[in-house]
């Protein structure tokens, strides 16, 4: 595993454009707010999706009686996005919870890369990390679809003629992460998830940001002192604040 505070191990150049695909908002900042903030400093263009607006959270902390809660997340996280650096992001409405049946699932993902014409497409790795369907159904949607494009000949349009293949990069987490027991979601029995390729060292001032940032999603991590503690402790052990890990597909 190459150990790296700059984003030259992902092959990422100022020549490249980035598109990340996440199940909910905050798994962008749970999983990649340090990575953000190096390509926004790089001023790669970056382009985040989140194909849904996370309505089936059972957190709620500080959501008013005649709010909705995907509407509140969905601005929760254009201000987290703006405030890590990205300007160019959407949420989709496809439903939370239910990715794995959803018909609209590839073809909105093959939509955005025909649209946007990365180098690079960024998404969770193949487990969904605890095993959660949502990322599972995502990951494998966004492999299948990413490897139709990933040499020159198989472009989705005359005018994206490719240099070199579709890099696809999985967001990880380090090969000794403890799975948080109130989240066994998997259906399936073993869930491994991808061994990381590149572990990506944020500063102290990229760390201090992605905290910052995982509070900006106000209703899934509030100030609020229980919480905190159990988000941080969870955090901290698997060095999640200070350290990310990516994969190469």
């Amino acid at each position: 595993m190459i150990t790296s505070r700059t984003i030259e191990p992902l092959k990422i150049s100022p020549a490249s454009r980035v598109l990340m695909f996440m199940p909910h908002p905050d798994d962008e900042t749970i999983l990649g707010a340090g990575l953000l903030q190096k390509l926004a400093a790089a001023h790669i263009p970056t382009r985040v999706i989140s194909m849904t607006r996370g309505e089936k959270s059972t957190l709620r902390f500080g959501l008013k009686e005649n709010e909705k809660l995907e509407d509140v997340r969905e601005i929760e996280l254009a201000n987290t996005l703006t405030f890590l650096g990205i300007s160019d992001f959407f949420a989709h409405s496809l439903p939370d919870g239910d990715l794995e049946t959803s018909r609209r699932l590839s073809p909105i993902i093959e939509k955005e890369i025909k649209s946007y014409k990365p180098t690079h497409v960024i998404t969770i790795e193949p487990d969904g990390v605890y095993g959660h369907p949502d990322h599972i159904a995502l990951s494998k949607s966004v492999t299948q679809i990413s490897k139709k494009y990933s040499t020159t000949n198989q472009v989705p349009s005359a005018s994206w003629r490719t240099k070199s293949r579709l890099i696809l990069l999985y967001l990880t987490v380090t090969p000794n992460y403890t799975f948080p027991s109130s989240r066994s979601m998997a259906k399936k029995k073993i869930i491994k998830p991808i061994r990381p390729d590149v572990r990506l060292i944020l500063s102290q001032k990229e760390t201090v940001q992605k905290i910052r940032a995982l509070h900006t999603h106000k209703t899934q991590f509030p100030l609020y002192l229980p919480k905190l503690l159990h988000d941080y402790r969870q955090l901290l052990r698997n060095g999640m604040l200070t350290n990310e890990y990516i994969s190469f597909g």
